[in-house]
């Protein structure tokens, strides 16, 4: 697993123990283990040796550095290694991990073509950790086998990885262990260990939950079941238990005390605004060897992260928009210490051990006293010093605090004026980081800017107390100097914070054999002149002065904090991205859709009577046109990824277009030519919305996938407000054949401006920028698309069928409105051709308005840290028992007014649906995203094409109240089988 590392090189990887007790006695060991429930001991008596460890592992644990167990440890090692089930709820960085990764390695015997031990974690990046834990502690365990396996990588891979290196212990999440396991490919009829960390989050999540029972279920029934988490309430209690028997309990901490040891809290009172200039300062001031920025949402985080590196803070962003390659590459370049300020969200909160961090920065409150908990226990890991700053901007944010300090009996104080740095750092300043090339320091909080040798050298040669100055361009190198008590103070240049103005930050770098050459910064503002700067003998650290509070420009979603550098302004239509030309001639392509599907639903008032039509016959072509549209759902997914989104939804709107002019031709040959024109037209319109999903997938970031599929959405509304409006008074002035002429012949001017502006993908457009292409691709290539669809596994999952369902049960009522509303308004209430017309407007016009608003409110939701299952089921409750509730309210009655008022309220709640069902395709399989449409959209147009058909039947024989009946209890089954089986999680990899 690797060789013995330099102890020099690796000496910042070490966990510090010098100020502790180094002097203990053996005996004492009894009694710091008399209360299992008690707060951090800080040093045992006993050691690692006392557990009667392998050789091995004893030393690879004395090459960590590690002397002395945590309390956790101390607890629970000596009952895990004899192999008894455990469940441990202990305080973040105790060193819980070190439990099980050492307990399962002294147990192992690893046998060849053989899974001994299978842990599961809830995120990859706590996967890849826990991996690398066992890599760490069986480096001289040489025949031991260690991997990992998550989802965003080729599960072709991990395939090949099980064939020809099967692992003796596996470590993943719980999707891809599943899919392997059901495959096939994963081998657990020998597993012996079975591990859950950070088990609540795990085992709280009902899909996730039914994802880890079932990976139980394919292993040994005499098996180690081991549980492990930070937070582990009392109701999740008895669901672990279920998984173990006559386990041994134990909590370190109980529920009041599980603030860290060493950690100071403080709040900062500000206003949204002014958090950019507060967190700039306490960057600039605070001394801190790295820190993590929590924010509440991957928009912000990212906006975040472009902000402080564009104010000369090098920082590292991660969140779950990511690929999972850059995520693990970014976490890899924090943990190993080439960055030192890490902007997250919540995707890093939990279990996340990165040793060197010792101050978190909630730069959003977090919603409830576990994730503030999960969040600062990123700092003052296993026992050591740490600050956590809180921002405090609302009411709601004072709420959060006030919880945390009851639940955890901690008195977290406004931050002081002046703060002592020794209250979360050692004594000492950090280390030099050593390598065979260069020698190289961290400049105290200033993020290890550098210089080049050549510099050094001259810096070294310098003698004289005058202050070198160093051009900055880019980062600076410090130089280490060889001679003895040699000082040398020098200046860089900086860029401030806000105007972007030079300013001067004096230090001077020391070196001897006592300090190992520590650098010491300093501000000119610490110093009286720059002569006693220069020639100071011994070295004090400042205490460092908050800085004043002022109110920032801009927020962190704003505009970049300097306006110099504006590149002179240019005509808007030359700046409008390409990405977004591309969605607004989908939203035409789908205004265009719609206005060709619902002209049939006013001229077929005037085409009954000359036609002599019964409402039967109406009823069947209505639903002819969903015989064709149900025909290409599926197959206009495949198509478009084969051929490319641009061709299939070109060819789309030409093929409905021209079947829309040909409708009336249609009509006066016979009705069965009408019914096949009309199932041609639903052909073209089917391909459209798979098309329009592939290529919003290539050229739309998920920052703004939601905005660009509510603009595109809102065109089906619009194009039926459109329709319904224009089409009584085309009918009225030309008669019913000029409406499809009309319509129709639109479609060509789209296609026209289709052809010339719109690209398949941003690497199809020559004129894209190349700013603009790196904004989509965000550094990434583009995904390579789907070979093979495992509809097995597509078909098994209840989530999947809960789509399908409620999709069907949704669009049932939809399409009856949108196909019999006119016929509703002109037979029930007596309103002429015109106003049947034009009062079909409003419902169509509020749902444009409404799915909007729906979004807005999901997204805030979610912001505000409500889990997204939560989010999409509160949405579709919204859009089923709406429509159920107002659909009642219209069969009661009577009054025109109140009826076309119920119509609107129906179809404007309705829209909700497009913040639940309509955007869960992406939330439980992404990239299977296409597919999920194609099956669950198929159920819908299924609804449609019945529907439709039987509202006609029903009416032959029986009132408009039995048609809102049907309706409204196919409303009231969708709830519940929403609500029961869907989720917002990734059930899909």
């Amino acid at each position: 697993m690797g060789e013995a590392k330099d102890n020099e090189v690796y000496e910042e990887d070490l966990v510090d123990y010098e100020e502790e007790v180094e002097n203990v006695v053996d005996g004492a060991a009894t009694d710091s283990a008399d209360v299992v429930k008690k707060g951090y001991v800080g040093i045992h008596s006993s050691g690692f040796r006392d557990f009667l460890l392998k050789p091995e592992l004893l030393r690879a644990i004395q090459d960590c550095g590690f002397e002395h167990p945590s309390e956790v440890q101390h607890e629970c090692i000596p009952q895990a290694i004899l192999g008894m089930d455990v469940i441990c709820q202990a305080k973040s960085g105790m060193g819980k991990t070190a439990v099980f990764v050492l307990s399962t390695l002294q147990q192992i015997d690893p046998v060849a073509g053989q899974v001994a031990a299978l842990v599961l974690c809830h995120t990859r990046e706590l996967a890849y950790q826990i991996c690398h834990e066992f890599e760490r502690f069986s480096k001289y365990l040489p025949e031991l086998r260690v991997a990992v396996f998550y989802g965003g990588v080729h599960i072709k891979n991990h395939k090949d990885l099980l064939k020809n290196e099967c692992p003796h212990i596996v470590v993943g999440t719980p999707g891809r262990i599943l899919a392997l396991a059901r495959d096939k490919d994963l081998p657990l009829k020998n597993v012996r260990h079975f591990i859950l960390d950070e088990c609540d989050k795990m085992l709280e999540s009902l899909d996730m939950r039914r994802d880890v029972q079932e990976i139980f279920k394919m292993t040994p029934h005499d098996k180690q079941v081991m549980m492990f988490s930070a937070t582990l309430s009392k109701e999740i209690r008895p669901v672990c238990k279920r998984f173990m028997q006559d386990p041994m309990e134990i909590y370190v901490d109980d529920e009041a005390k599980l603030t860290l040891h060493g950690l100071v809290q403080h709040y900062i009172k500000l206003s949204e605004a002014e958090k950019n200039r507060k967190l700039n300062d306490l960057l600039d001031a605070l001394d801190f060897n790295q820190v993590v920025i929590f924010v509440k949402s991957v928009s912000r985080a990212a906006e975040l992260n472009k902000l402080l590196c564009e104010c000369n803070f090098p920082s590292i962003c991660i969140h779950s928009g990511m690929t999972q390659e850059e995520r693990l590459t970014r976490y890899k370049n924090f943990k190993e210490g080439h960055k030192r300020i890490l902007v997250a969200t919540d995707l890093v909160g939990r279990g996340i051990d990165i040793e060197r961090v010792n101050i978190v920065v909630n730069y959003d409150m977090p919603d409830s006293a576990d994730t503030y908990l999960h969040r600062v226990g990123r700092a003052g890991r296993f026992g050591t010093k740490g600050l956590a700053i809180t921002f405090v901007s609302s009411a709601s944010d004072s709420d959060v605090l006030n919880q945390v300090q009851e639940r955890f009996e901690v008195d977290i104080k406004e931050l002081p004026e002046q703060i002592d740095t020794s209250t979360y750092r050692r004594h000492h300043e950090p280390r030099y980081c050593t390598s065979p090339q260069s020698k190289s320091v961290l400049l105290g909080a200033r993020f290890g800017r550098h210089v080049t040798r050549s510099t050094a050298y001259l810096l070294q040669n310098s003698r004289s107390t005058t202050m070198a100055r160093l051009q900055k361009s880019g980062q600076f190198l410090q130089p280490v100097l060889d001679s003895s008590r040699n000082y040398l103070t020098r200046t860089f240049y900086n860029a401030s914070i806000k105007k972007r103005v030079l300013s001067r930050v004096e230090c001077f770098v020391s070196s001897d054999p006592i300090n190992n050459g520590w650098l010491k910064p300093r501000r000119s503002e610490n110093f009286t002149s720059l002569e006693s700067a220069c020639v100071q003998p011994e070295y004090k650290l400042p205490v460092r002065k908050r800085a004043d509070c002022k109110a920032e420009q801009y927020e962190i979603t704003g505009s970049p904090l300097s306006s110099s550098n504006v590149p002179a302004d240019v005509p808007w239509w030359q700046e409008f991205p390409r990405r977004w030309m591309v969605v607004l001639l989908c939203f035409f392509a789908f205004l265009l859709c719609n206005m060709d599907r619902v002209n049939m639903s006013i001229a077929i008032l005037p085409m009954s009577s000359e036609f002599s039509w019964n409402p039967a016959t109406v009823g069947l072509i209505q639903s002819s046109f969903f015989w064709g549209y149900l025909l290409t759902q599926i197959l206009g997914g495949i198509w478009a990824d084969r051929f490319g989104g641009k061709v299939v939804l070109g060819f789309g709107v030409v093929w409905w277009s021209l079947a829309t002019v040909l409708t009336p031709l249609a009509a006066k040959i016979g009705l069965p030519c009408l019914l096949t024109m009309r199932a041609i037209m639903g052909i073209g319109e089917g391909v459209a919305m798979p098309a329009m999903n592939n290529i919003l997938s290539k050229w739309i970031p998920v920052s703004e996938r939601s905005r660009s599929l509510a603009l595109v959405y809102s065109g089906m509304y619009l194009g039926s407000v459109t329709g319904l409006s224009f089409s009584p008074l085309l009918i009225s002035r030309f008669g019913w054949p000029s409406v499809f002429y009309a319509f129709g012949s639109l479609g060509t001017v789209w296609f026209a401006l289709w052809q010339s502006k719109a690209h398949s993908s941003p690497d199809d457009d020559p004129e894209i920028s190349k700013a603009e292409k790196r904004h989509i691709l965000g550094g990434s290539p583009l995904k390579e698309p789907v070979t093979s669809i495992p509809w097995r596994l597509i078909l098994s999952k209840a989530p999947v069928w809960a789509l399908i369902i409620s999709h069907f049960c949704h669009n049932w009522g939809t399409f009856i409105l949108l196909t019999w509303m006119p016929t509703y308004y002109n037979q029930v209430l007596k309103f002429n051709l015109t106003e049947s017309g034009l009062l079909c407007v409003l419902p169509w016009l509020t749902m444009a308005v409404f799915a909007n608003i729906g979004g807005w409110i999901a997204d805030t939701l979610v912001q505000r840290g409500i889990s997204v299952t939560n989010v999409r089921k509160i949405m579709q409750s919204i859009g089923f028992l709406g429509p159920a509730l107002f659909l009642t309210l219209l069969s009661k009655v009577r009054s025109p007014a109140m009826a076309v008022l119920c119509m609107a309220c129906s179809q404007g709640s309705d829209a909700f649906s497009q913040s639940g069902l309509y955007s869960n395709h992406q939330d439980i399989g992404p990239r299977y995203a296409g597919v999920l449409l194609g099956l669950s959209n198929t159920a819908g147009v299924l609804a449609g094409v019945f529907g439709t058909a039987a509202t006609g039947y029903i009416l032959q024989k029986g009132s408009w109240d039995s048609v809102f009946k049907v309706s409204v209890v196919l409303y009231i089954v969708g709830t519940v089988v929403w609500n029961v089986f869907s989720t917002g999680e990734k059930v899909l990899e």
